[in-house]
C-alpha cells in the first residue's frame, strides 16, 4: 500500500509540474504581447487626446448648464402672470369679455335668477323665471 501511495504522490507531481509549466509558457506569452503593445503606445499622445477629452468634455458640462439656466428662466411662473396680466389689458383694450361670452352653467344661472329677485323685490316688481 505504501507504494501505492507513493506512485500517485509523483503522478500528482508530475501532473502540477506539466500545470505549473504551460502556466510559466502562458505569462511569457502574454509580457511578449504587453511588451508590444507598450512599443506601440505613444504615451505622450495618449496623454494629449486624454486632456483634449477632458477640456471637450468640460466644455459640453458649461454649455448644458447655461442651457439649463436658459430654460428656467423661460420656465418662471412669474412670465406666465405677466402674459395673464397683458392678455387681460389687451382684451379689456379692444372690449372682449369672455366671462360674458361664456355659456352661463346651472348654478350661476340660478345665482343670477336670486339675484335678480332679490333686486325685483327691494323695487317691488315681480320676479322673472330664469333661463
Amino acid at each position: 500500500m505504501q507504494m501505492g501511495g507513493k506512485m500517485m504522490a509523483v503522478s500528482s507531481q508530475v501532473k502540477t509540474m506539466a500545470a505549473t509549466s504551460v502556466v510559466a509558457g502562458s505569462m511569457a506569452n502574454s509580457a511578449k504581447v504587453m511588451g508590444k503593445m507598450n512599443d506601440k503606445m505613444d504615451m505622450q499622445k495618449m496623454q494629449k487626446t486624454m486632456n483634449e477629452f477632458t477640456k471637450q468634455n468640460d466644455q459640453m458640462q458649461m454649455k448644458e448648464d447655461m442651457m439649463d439656466d436658459v430654460m428656467d428662466m423661460l420656465d418662471d411662473s412669474d412670465m406666465e402672470m405677466e402674459q395673464d396680466a397683458v392678455m387681460s389689458q389687451l382684451m379689456d383694450e379692444i372690449g372682449l369679455d369672455l366671462s360674458q361670452q361664456m355659456v352661463a352653467t346651472p348654478a350661476q344661472r340660478a345665482a343670477a335668477a336670486k339675484a335678480a329677485a332679490r333686486q325685483n323685490e327691494e323695487l317691488d316688481f315681480p320676479a322673472t323665471p330664469a333661463q
